[in-house]
C-alpha cells in the first residue's frame, strides 16, 4: 500500500531512498522535492532536493533529472540543493546533518 510521510520519516534511518519524490521542508533550505539519492561508501548519504517551482513542474520526470545530475554537487542558482538529512537517531545525537520534515508525495 501507499506509506504515509510518518511511516516514510520512521523507515528512511534503514532505506534512505523511501525519500525519493517526497516533498519535505529542511530550516536551512526551505521546501522541496527530493530527486535523488547519493550513496557514499563510509559517509553519510546525500539527498538531492529540488527547490522552488521547478519542484511542483517536475512530476514523474524528476527521477530522469537526477540521474543526469552530474556527480559534482550542483550550484544553489540552479533549484538543486545536495545535503545530509538528519534521518537517525545516532546523526541527532552527534548533531550531523539537517533536521527534516517529511510533508507529502509528490510522485
Amino acid at each position: 500500500g501507499e506509506l504515509t510521510g510518518a511511516q516514510v520519516r520512521a523507515q528512511c534511518g534503514q532505506r534512505p531512498e523511501l525519500l525519493i519524490g517526497w516533498r519535505v521542508r529542511v530550516p536551512d533550505i526551505g521546501e522541496g522535492v527530493i530527486v535523488g539519492i547519493r550513496k557514499r561508501w563510509g559517509r553519510a548519504t546525500q539527498h538531492l532536493i529540488c527547490r522552488g517551482a521547478s519542484a511542483a513542474a517536475l512530476g514523474g520526470a524528476a527521477a530522469d533529472i537526477a540521474s543526469a545530475v552530474p556527480s559534482a554537487a550542483p550550484s544553489r542558482a540552479d533549484g538543486l540543493a545536495t545535503v545530509v538529512l538528519r534521518r537517525k537517531d545516532s546523526q541527532r545525537r552527534r548533531r550531523r546533518g539537517l533536521e527534516f520534515e517529511v510533508l507529502d508525495r509528490e510522485f
